[in-house]
């Protein structure tokens, strides 16, 4: 998976957490509709410079997109966790169409890319995407959100 992961991203562009609400009786929320993604990867050896300079590009970049609600680095040594969260699956579409030609290559040179999990009402463009990544997709079954 790793392999064609980064091949992937290099082509196409892609991170992300997805997640979606629905109400206990089934019927969505037009509110909740927001995709979140997880994206777990490894910063390479001797990649420390590199890794610190290209998050700082994509936060820079990502800031400026307007259906991006949450993107955030969590580090733990050299595994990184990226978060981020889409306000709906255009959104999230959007930055994965711009993330792989302005990022895809120097992404796969910094990183081993170990999980993608997807959290939400994922449709058939986001998975077209995710999919030949290996993701997992999770919809929310409970809970509540404030």
């Amino acid at each position: 998976m790793t392999r064609y992961f980064h091949r992937f991203l290099s082509a196409v562009g892609v991170i992300f957490v997805l997640s979606g609400a629905a109400h206990a009786d089934g019927h969505s929320d037009e509110s909740a509709d927001d995709i979140q993604l997880l994206v777990e990867v490894t910063i390479k050896d001797g990649k420390e410079e590199a890794f610190q300079a290209l998050m700082a590009d994509m936060i820079t970049s990502t800031q400026t997109e307007d259906g991006t609600l949450r993107y955030e680095f969590q580090r733990s040594g050299d595994l990184v966790h990226l978060q981020d969260r889409y306000a709906d699956n255009a959104a999230a579409v959007a930055h994965m169409q711009s993330f792989g030609p302005n990022f895809g290559a120097r992404f796969s040179d910094v990183f081993t890319s170990t999980r993608l999990v997807v959290y939400g009402p994922a449709n058939e463009a986001v998975r077209a995407i995710f999919d030949p990544l290996g993701a997992v997709y999770f919809e929310r079954v409970g809970g509540f959100r404030r």
